[in-house]
């Protein structure tokens, strides 16, 4: 998970009480990972927008993330 409080921006997408990160999570966009962090790949900074679309039907499917996977280039050398 990006948002995770050991990644290394160690941020939530929203803070507060629970009503007010319940709330924004309905009608706020979260902040993209790279406007917390520079180092994230471009990819994986569309991913995470991607997933955490409101409307579900604006997410990838299952089979589209596999897919992303099996094309995406392996960093830092060859995947055996």
């Amino acid at each position: 998970m990006i948002y995770n409080r050991s990644a290394p921006h160690g941020r939530l997408p929203f803070d507060g009480p629970l009503g007010v990160v319940l709330a924004k999570k309905q009608y706020a966009v979260a902040p993209r990972p790279s406007t917390l962090v520079r180092e994230i790949p471009p990819d994986l900074d569309d991913l995470h927008v991607e997933l955490l679309e409101h409307d579900p039907s604006n997410r990838p499917t299952g089979a589209q993330l596999l897919h992303r996977l099996e094309v995406a280039e392996p960093r830092g050398g060859a995947r055996d």
